[in-house]
């Protein structure tokens, strides 16, 4: 094998192991480019997967789903900090905290695990089992902006959400 053949298996290995590669294998298309959302009304800006699309019957905030994949956007206000209100977090049935990670801008990310299944998936109709990230933090004063992400264990994507989550802007 030649080093140009050797250089193209490389490439090929890499790329099969790439998330994107991972989550088509899995059945799930969404794409891994994020477009900014706004929302003039609530005075909300922020970054979500260019695929995947708006749920109107979601009314406490904003809701976006793609394939077997959903976020959701809340503001509320709080007299908590990020770190008291997500380390108070209620968590439901099945659910067990993996961990509590502080980021840049004061957010928190509570990443949670679920006994629970999604159920079948949408797009391959197969058992899935499901990862949330819940992220909490204050992008004004007494209020607090809360993201929830879910999404099959086997293709979640911890820091796409952590670029969701330190995209949002409240004017």
């Amino acid at each position: 094998m030649n080093a140009r053949n050797t250089l193209t298996a490389l490439m090929s290995a890499a790329l099969a192991l790439s998330p994107l590669a991972q989550a088509q294998e899995a059945g799930n298309p969404s794409e891994f480019t994020l477009v900014q959302f706004q929302d003039a009304t609530k005075g909300w800006s922020f970054a979500r997967p260019g695929s995947w699309t708006p749920d109107p019957s979601f009314k406490d905030g904003v809701r976006f789903v793609g394939g077997d994949e959903a976020l959701e956007w809340r503001v509320v206000s709080s007299t908590q900090t990020p770190a008291q209100y997500a380390g108070a977090l209620k968590l439901g049935s099945g659910e067990s905290k993996i961990g509590l990670k502080a980021f840049k801008q004061g957010s928190f990310s509570a990443q949670v695990r679920s006994s629970k299944l999604l159920g079948k998936s949408a797009v391959t109709g197969k058992p899935l089992g499901v990862l949330l990230d819940r992220w909490v933090f204050s992008p004004a004063p007494g209020k607090l902006a809360l993201l929830s992400v879910q999404g099959p264990d086997k293709v979640f994507d911890w820091e796409g959400n952590r670029d969701m989550a330190l995209s949002f802007r409240l004017k």
